[in-house]
């Protein structure tokens, strides 16, 4: 996803479920996604077999002209771990009124 995308959902993990300005926030992320998955060319070769290309497939053709490959979810799961973890490392109790048991990071 895009740099704007990225930080557009880093902004929306500091904002409460409730407020108004959430809504909007998933609103602007969900067509974001959508316009990503607009843009995408599929395989119509099955994939590539063995790394060799597909002469035709619109997506052998893109990776063929220098097209970047696509993260996999591992990676993105990775970057939301070291977010998440960035973000709980970053909360001061003192500062934002935590209660005796502190929840941040639970919705």
């Amino acid at each position: 996803m895009s740099d704007s995308y990225q930080r557009l959902l880093d902004y929306s993990y500091h904002l409460d479920p409730r407020d108004p300005e959430y809504r909007a926030v998933q609103r602007e992320l969900a067509a974001m996604r959508e316009d990503q998955r607009v843009a995408k060319t599929t395989h119509t070769c099955g994939g590539p077999k063995w790394g060799h290309l597909t002469p035709g497939c619109a997506r052998c053709d893109e990776l063929a002209k220098g097209a970047p490959a696509r993260q996999g979810w591992g990676s993105q799961k990775r970057q939301e771990a070291a977010r998440f973890t960035r973000d709980l490392k970053a909360h001061n109790c003192a500062v934002s009124g935590c209660g005796p048991v502190c929840t941040f990071g639970d919705w």
